[in-house]
């Protein structure tokens, strides 16, 4: 996961070198031309492309850093804490870092935040929001909005709602679509404001129309549920499509449920089948449920016990009481899998253990 957040960071800083004119842009930097040197680095370190050499990329970072360029800094530090064209260091990574922050840029205080809540470095959570707060400052919205989580869980010890819902909304207004989503919620459910279902809906259409798939979803489950709006089915079924097709988990399974049962639109069992199926591959258990059932039964795909069973198992061991119920029985007959007689009476305690004592 630290990996992954570090990486994207290089890759959407990622540089369109297709006009460089690389010999000219390597004898200024061998000048000592700082613009160049990070030009370089940035040239070398696009791993999309096959010029990337990650020794190079660091080389030059390196360079402009040793200048006392602040973007270099920040780079540099990347390097460290992905290992990317040297040896992985978290504490050189932190060091480039709080010196790119201390000088006012915003997206090292940000790296120093993630960093110091568990992403590569120390869990530190008063020094995290102490760096969120720095990246707020300077006019980072990702860091507003991770500073309203901060004050929601308490991450320093100290709830205040009252605050997460300020810096929310701070993060709504400089654009940031989850912080629009996150302040309907917060009004939906009088979280650190008084309730208003009206203020809800409002800031939560603002989140969809800037393609929050987490907005689309809760917008869609209040139209079909009818709160704060009257109920509204083709609504619904218009927001969970747009929220499904971002990979919102939730909403994939919404829309299966609704096409199996037909409702509000015409039945469809081989698409929900399909829904299903994309909620399931995500770990979504009651999905997986569906989608075993379907298999087991023939619905909307063709009958298939060893499908069901694999399926009944990974709701299973999710917790899910009906498919530990399933699977303890597949076990048992030997339906979709070898019998298994201990298997079998390993998911049945389960299932009963869960309440599920029929």
């Amino acid at each position: 996961m630290k990996k992954l957040f570090y990486l994207l960071m290089i890759l959407c800083a990622g540089f369109e070198l297709a006009a460089l004119d690389l010999a000219k842009t390597v004898k200024l930097a061998e000048s000592g031309n700082i613009e160049a040197q990070f030009k370089l680095g940035e040239y070398y370190g696009d791993s999309t492309q096959k010029h990337y050499d990650a020794k190079k990329s660091f080389v030059w970072y390196k360079k402009a850093a040793e200048q006392g360029d602040i973007p270099a800094k920040r780079r540099l530090g990347n390097c460290y804490i992905m290992g990317r064209g040297v040896a992985e260091n978290p504490d050189k990574a932190a060091a480039l870092w709080s010196e790119a922050a201390q000088a006012g840029d915003r997206a090292a205080a940000y790296n120093l935040a993630k960093f110091y809540h568990g992403n590569g470095g120390p869990v530190k959570p008063e020094l995290g929001m102490h760096y969120f707060q720095k990246a707020a400052d300077l006019g980072d919205s990702d860091a507003q909005y991770e500073l309203g989580v901060c004050y929601e869980n308490g991450c320093n010890g100290k709830k205040d709602l009252v605050k997460a819902v300020h810096c929310y909304k701070k993060s709504a207004l400089q654009g940031n679509p989850e912080g629009y989503c996150i302040v309907g919620l917060c009004y939906m459910y009088g979280t650190g404001v008084a309730r208003d279902l009206a203020k809800g809906i409002e800031w939560l259409k603002k989140g969809a129309a800037k393609n929050s798939a987490r907005a689309q979803y809760n917008l869609g489950v209040c139209y079909y549920n009818g709160e704060g709006v009257k109920k509204d089915l083709a609504e619904a079924i218009k927001w969970y499509k747009q929220a499904a097709a971002q990979g919102q988990v939730n909403a994939q399974y919404n829309l299966g449920y609704m096409l199996e049962e037909g409702e509000g639109m015409a039945q469809n069992k081989v698409e929900a089948v399909n829904w299903y199926h994309k909620a399931a591959q995500q770990g979504h258990a009651k999905a997986q449920y569906a989608l075993a059932l379907c298999y087991s039964q023939g619905i909307g795909t063709p009958r298939d016990h060893a499908q069901a069973f694999k399926w009944y198992k990974q709701a299973a061991d999710q917790g899910h009481k009906l498919s530990q119920k399933a699977t303890a029985f597949s076990y048992l007959l030997g339906r979709g899998t070898k019998f298994d007689l201990k298997a079998g009476w390993f998911y049945l305690k389960k299932s009963c253990q869960s309440g599920n004592s029929k």
